[in-house]
């Protein structure tokens, strides 16, 4: 399915929350229980991801969510293909739950091609483009405007809070927003596994309380490749970095 739409009214809810829609999944149509589904080659997965797709749509209303998955497109993505989407001149906020992004608050997908002009703040994992990272790809995408959480262990960054999936690549994406947050990246805030951001840079300030890199606050695993940062690194962080404040890779 396709969607092109402008929204411009605001938006409130309580979970999976989004400027277009609240939440993106599709079950193959011969499996309705999903239980052969993992059992299928990459190539088989991805004709049925990608039949629900997002493209062309455009968000200008504030959205606010009470609970987890905010997104100024959408709020929980968990499979499918969103791009050529834009988020500007708004507020994406998130109460009391986790997964806050300026197009998607949590993906398991591919988002290619978009941008976010807008003042996001929440909890744990916050990012301007994606809260959080459970699998997929993040393409040529960039982020200006402001990213931040007052958790302490908050997990922000200028294009994706935080990443737990070593089958994920994040290229060609730009920040030039101010990042604030606990473990905070110009690019990602917090790397728990094997994956790879490659073709990216980030302008922003980044201020962290525990760790603040240019592009990475933490890196456990994984590959950073043609990356630059000339942002600022400030805060209170026993850890800063031009390009990742602390790695185990």
């Amino acid at each position: 399915r396709r969607q092109r739409q402008m929204c411009i009214r605001d938006r409130y809810g309580d979970v999976n929350t989004g400027g277009i829609t609240g939440s993106m999944t599709i079950e193959y149509t011969l499996d309705p229980e999903d239980d052969v589904t993992g059992h299928l080659s990459n190539i088989y997965r991805k004709q049925y991801e990608y039949r629900s797709i997002i493209q062309k749509c455009v968000n200008t209303g504030d959205v606010a969510g009470k609970r987890s998955y905010v997104g100024g497109i959408v709020g929980r993505m968990d499979l499918g293909y969103l791009t050529a989407c834009e988020t500007s001149s708004c507020t994406i906020t998130n109460e009391n739950g986790s997964y806050t992004g300026g197009i998607a608050g949590l993906t398991g997908a591919t988002v290619h091609g978009s941008f976010s002009k807008c003042t996001l703040s929440g909890k744990k994992y916050v990012g301007g483009i994606v809260g959080k990272v459970q699998a997929g790809t993040i393409e040529n995408c960039s982020f200006s405007g402001s990213v931040s959480s007052s958790k302490s262990k908050a997990y922000v960054g200028g294009i994706a809070g935080g990443l737990n999936s070593a089958n994920v690549t994040i290229s060609g994406c730009a920040n030039t927003a101010d990042v604030t947050g606990g473990y905070a990246g110009g690019i990602l805030g917090y790397w728990r596994t094997a994956a790879t951001i490659q073709n990216c840079y980030n302008t922003g300030s980044i201020t962290g309380s525990d760790k603040a890199g240019g592009i990475v606050g933490q890196l456990n695993k994984g590959t950073i490749e043609n990356c630059y940062s000339i942002g600022d690194i400030g805060g209170k962080a026993s850890q800063k970095g031009g390009i990742f404040a602390f790695s185990n890779a």
